[in-house]
């Protein structure tokens, strides 16, 4: 399918922001899409990123693109003749991983397919149909009661001058745990940027005496996503990144979208702070496939 052509389609047809030509532009990635028709329509499509590294051809979700991949325009569609007119037109490359949208449930066919099946957790809140004091009330009590006594403390702003200070907490959360950083701090501050001026991300940052991080949350017209937190571990105020979630909540809420998404975490003590404001576990689907020995290789070595 030419970019040109997938554009127009997600002109009419609501696609999660991860799989928006802008944002994949902004990634920077050689990304490209397939697609599926039945009836004379089409009815999925397949994203995806093709990378070369270490002379190795690969396909995988970017950073910042936790839900990739595959995706459904219709549910009352044949899903496995879909999926597999979809693969045929992907290339051939040493390597093959894509972690699903949570939309994505036939993991058999992934699996008869010869793919490594691999469940992965989110956490998801539905805002559908409920008041603001439905969803407070869904929250741990031990949580409320750091959110109601931060309200009066703690004050957010999306002001982007000091974006830069700001996401050198990030980078220095990677640090403490003696990782490399993953990410490009310019890259970074151009998306959060551009997010806020699509209408299609909230930046939220405390910046007080006792208490500076801040959170980044991209949305499309369906979901919010926790995507990017970080506080300062000097000004380390124990209500702020609960409150931060809170106001990105209820953001959510009053802007009537359907679903806020903590968009998972394999870290135990991040999953027990997302559960404990009240989310829906969700599971979602990872699949992987080789396709080179020596790719095989290497990553045995590596580990």
């Amino acid at each position: 399918m030419r970019r040109e052509d997938y554009i127009i389609l997600c002109q009419t047809h609501p696609l999660p922001v991860f799989f928006q030509p802008w944002w994949l532009d902004l990634l920077g990635s050689n990304w490209q899409v397939v697609a599926s028709k039945q009836q004379d329509k089409v009815v999925a499509v397949w994203v995806f990123s093709l990378e070369r590294k270490w002379g190795f051809s690969l396909i995988r979700n970017p950073l910042l693109s936790p839900y990739l991949g595959p995706y459904f325009l219709f549910e009352d569609i044949d899903k496995g003749a879909a999926l597999a007119d979809l693969l045929k037109q992907i290339p051939q490359t040493d390597f093959f991983q894509v972690a699903c949208h949570p939309s994505i449930v036939e993991a058999d066919f992934f699996h008869k397919n010869g793919f490594i099946v691999e469940e992965k957790i989110t956490y998801r809140i539905q805002l559908n149909g409920k008041t603001e004091e439905e969803i407070f009330k869904k929250i741990k009590d031990s949580r409320r009661s750091l959110i109601r006594k931060s309200e009066k403390l703690l004050t957010t702003s999306s002001n982007l001058d000091n974006i830069s200070s700001l996401l050198s907490l990030h980078h220095e959360t990677y640090t403490r745990k003696g990782l490399p950083y993953p990410f490009s701090s310019e890259k970074l501050a151009l998306i959060i940027s551009e997010s806020t001026d699509q209408r299609q991300g909230t930046f939220l940052y405390i910046d007080q005496n006792d208490a500076r991080g801040f959170s980044f949350c991209p949305y499309d017209q369906q979901t919010m996503y926790l995507l990017l937190t970080a506080i300062d571990e000097l000004r380390k105020h124990p209500a702020i990144m609960s409150w931060l979630v809170w106001e990105n909540i209820r953001k959510a809420h009053q802007m009537g979208l359907s679903v806020f998404d903590f968009e998972g975490s394999k870290d135990a003590g991040i999953a027990t702070f997302f559960r404990s404001f009240g989310g829906e576990k969700i599971p979602y689907f990872s699949f992987s496939r080789t396709n080179s020995w020596l790719w095989n290789l290497k990553q045995k070595w590596l580990r």
